[in-house]
């Protein structure tokens, strides 16, 4: 993701490509992923749900020696601007030399943003030194009023930030990024404060509601409720935010900030409690729910691009438990699933050489099943033309309200594909496969799923527990925390 960029006197950030948000074209909806069944019937389990915790949950306090580029994307602009991590804060500053503005901005990840409806960090200016503007603001665009036209544009943002000065002077401002560029909402001073000394600053936008909210310290929050009918809310999510120290103008200038404790409110987007999808954390493992419905239906829960863009996912284990579905229909299928795809980073346009692989606890007619398959996408049109490399079973026979530890595993000395159930294997062979390369990780999620529902009539419904998910043989997340970690999980909800 690129980072903050100066435009009209404030930063506006350059989209990421949301890659992983209705990931995996072909290969991912194939239908050869599990051996096919015939109609059957299960009772489906009542269902509880929980509330996730309200306050903010940490997402850096810069502890460490250096940036971890697993939560943050940095940049700098101008001769003189750098970030540092100095005594346990961050130091950004920012210089301008009169002619090139100085910026220097942290990004969150792609992850990391999409899950959260506000976040505020510790500011304090250092030191300021010339004319101009000099300040350090919270920034981001919350959501799309439907004008995207591609994963990198800005057009349709509505963006929002709040920020103070050298000076001390607090505002918030409200935009709109269309054609011909940004266009001011809203810009508003808040109060004044002193700059030199520890302050929090808070910037929140509500979806449903499409209010902005913004606040310093304890000071009651200042709203600014966006007019949705010139501006509709139609996709939702932080396209990027971050935090950036800047030093504008046509006099040099020169600003240096201490950013600190920068902290999360996890959004009700990544959990829902009701609904006909759900998705919470209940007594230390994750639910997942998809009441009965009539179209196909995918809740995917998604491991994020960093780290494992450079740390490549050889192996993904899970305890899964199916406590409740139904089906009815010839081919209608209920299931949850562990998915692992590889792909060359150039064919991800097209879909050419997408190797995948999954394990499945499913029914699709005979009764509760483990099937285990691995693919190869051979054509570049999305067609899901496809070679099959294999799909196979065992002789365990899931229960309900029974857990089973699942896992798929890349196993570089017999250079295959392997799908597990407590213990027993399917192994695929890649020996017939030359342009396979482990390192060339695109994708790991976890299923829970209903589909084939391609008849009148047709339907089906699902609730599972996912636990102890391990990524490479390591603990990821036993979701002791109470919470789904915007930090660990993109969710993909298929009602949103």
């Amino acid at each position: 993701m690129k980072n903050l960029i100066e435009k009209t006197g404030y930063f506006l950030m350059i989209m990421i490509a949301l890659i992983l948000m209705g990931c995996g074209g072909s290969g991912s909806n194939n239908s050869n992923d599990d051996s096919d069944a015939t109609e059957t019937a299960q009772t489906t389990t009542s269902t509880t749900t929980t509330t996730l915790p309200t306050g903010p949950v940490l997402y850096d306090d810069f502890s460490g020696s250096l940036i971890r580029p697993d939560l943050w994307d940095e940049n700098t602009s101008g001769e003189g601007s750098s970030l540092a991590i100095e005594s346990g804060v961050l130091l950004a500053t920012a210089s301008n030399d009169g002619t090139t503005s100085g910026t220097a901005s942290l990004s969150f990840n792609q992850q990391h943003e999409l899950g959260y409806e506000s976040f505020q960090a510790d500011i304090k200016m250092r030191s300021a030194s010339g004319e101009g503007t000099r300040k350090v603001v919270l920034s981001g665009f919350a959501y799309n009023t439907g004008l995207r036209n591609d994963n990198s544009s800005n057009i349709g943002e509505v963006s929002g930030d709040v920020s103070i000065t050298s000076e001390g002077t607090v505002s918030y401002r409200v935009a709109y990024e269309d054609t011909s560029g940004s266009t001011e909402i809203v810009s508003t001073a808040i109060t004044t404060v002193d700059a030199t000394t520890t302050h929090t600053l808070l910037l929140g936008f509500d979806s449903e509601t499409g209010t902005f909210g913004f606040q310093i310290d304890e000071d009651d929050p200042v709203t600014y409720a966006i007019d949705t009918a010139l501006y509709p809310i139609v996709t939702k999510g932080w396209r990027s935010a971050g935090v950036y120290a800047g030093a504008f103008g046509e006099s040099s200038g020169t600003v240096i900030a201490e950013i600190d404790n920068v902290k999360a409110k996890s959004a009700s987007e990544l959990s829902r409690t009701s609904g006909s999808v759900q998705y919470s954390v209940v007594e230390g493992a994750l639910k997942a729910v998809i009441e009965e419905t009539t179209s196909n239906k995918r809740l995917a829960f998604i491991l994020p691009p960093h780290p494992f863009s450079t740390t490549p996912v050889t192996k993904l284990e899970a305890d899964i438990t199916i406590t409740g579905y139904q089906i009815t229909g010839d081919r209608s299928r209920t299931r949850a699933q562990l998915y692992m795809a590889y792909q060359p980073e150039a064919n991800r346009d097209n879909g050419l050489d997408l190797i995948s692989t999954a394990g499945s606890i499913f029914d699709g007619g005979s009764g509760l099943q483990y099937g285990g398959f691995a693919a190869h996408v051979t054509a570049s049109d999305f067609s899901n033309e496809e070679e099959i490399l294999g799909v196979g079973d065992v002789s365990i026979e899931p229960s309900l309200n029974q857990s089973y530890t699942l896992s798929v595993e890349y196993d570089e000395a017999s250079n295959s594909l392997i799908q597990t159930i407590n213990g027993q294997s399917i192994t695929f062979d890649l020996s017939g496969v030359s342009n396979f390369n482990p390192n060339e990780f695109y994708l790991a999620r976890i299923n829970v799923d209903v589909n084939r529902l391609n008849n009148e009539g047709d339907s089906g419904s699902i609730t599972a527990t996912i636990d102890n998910v391990k990524v490479n043989g390591e603990l990821y997340d036993d979701f002791s925390s109470g919470i789904i970690d915007p930090r660990k999980w993109i969710v993909n909800d298929p009602t949103q």
